[in-house]
C-alpha cells in the first residue's frame, strides 16, 4: 500500500479486461503485469508491427526493383528501335531508381527486420516452452523482458546506426556502440 495508490493484489489484466476472479493471474500480489502479459502486449505486439513493416519493406523494394527492370527494358527496346533520346532518359530513371533504392537501403533493412522477427520468435517459442509454475519465477521473467528489450535494441541501434544523433540509447547497462551486457543482478 502507498499513500497515493492501494494496490490490489487481486487485480489482473487479461487480453485487455479486468479481472478479479481469476486465481491463475495472483502471481506475487505485488506486480500488475505478469510474464504473460509483458508477453501479450509488448513482445506480440512488437512481433505483429514488424511483420508489417517487413512486408511493406518487401513489396516497397520489389516496386522499385520493377521498375528498374522496366525503364532497363525501355532502354534496351528505345535503342532497338534507333530513339536514342529514349535511351537516355529511361538509363536515367533506371540509375536514379537505383540510387534511392540503395539510399534507403530496402533490402538490408529486410533483412534486419526478418533477424529481429526470428529473434522475437524463439524468445515467445522458449516462453511458452515453459509450464505454468516456471513462468512465474522471476528469473524467468526478467530472463524475458531482458531478451525481448535487448533484440528490440538491437533494431534501434542497426536502424539509428546512419544517423548522426546526440542521444545515446541505453538500456539495462547496453548502448548501441556495446555488445556486451551489464548483468543487473551483478552491479552493486
Amino acid at each position: 500500500i502507498t499513500d497515493m495508490v492501494v494496490v490490489d493484489k487481486y487485480f489482473s489484466v487479461r487480453q485487455g479486461v479486468m479481472n478479479s476472479q481469476d486465481s491463475e493471474d495472483l502471481d506475487n500480489g505485488i506486480g500488475l503485469v505478469t510474464g504473460d502479459d509483458y508477453e501479450r502486449f509488448r513482445l506480440l505486439m512488437n512481433l505483429r508491427t514488424l511483420t508489417k513493416r517487413t512486408r511493406w519493406y518487401g513489396r516497397y523494394q520489389q516496386t522499385l526493383e520493377l521498375t528498374r527492370l522496366l525503364c532497363m527494358g525501355a532502354a534496351t527496346g528505345a535503342s532497338l528501335f534507333g530513339h536514342p533520346e529514349y535511351v537516355v532518359v529511361a538509363l536515367a530513371i533506371a540509375g536514379g531508381l537505383s540510387a534511392f533504392a540503395t539510399l534507403l537501403g530496402g533490402q538490408q533493412r529486410v533483412a534486419m527486420l526478418i533477424s529481429t522477427i526470428s529473434e522475437l520468435h524463439r524468445i515467445r517459442i522458449w516462453w511458452y516452452s515453459l509450464s505454468t509454475v516456471e513462468r512465474r519465477l522471476l528469473h524467468h521473467w526478467e530472463r524475458l523482458v531482458r531478451d525481448t528489450e535487448g533484440v528490440l535494441l538491437t533494431l534501434a541501434c542497426e536502424h539509428i546506426g546512419g544517423v548522426v544523433t546526440p542521444v545515446t540509447v541505453a538500456v539495462n547497462g547496453q548502448d548501441c556502440d556495446s555488445t556486451t551486457w551489464v548483468d543487473s543482478s551483478t552491479v552493486t
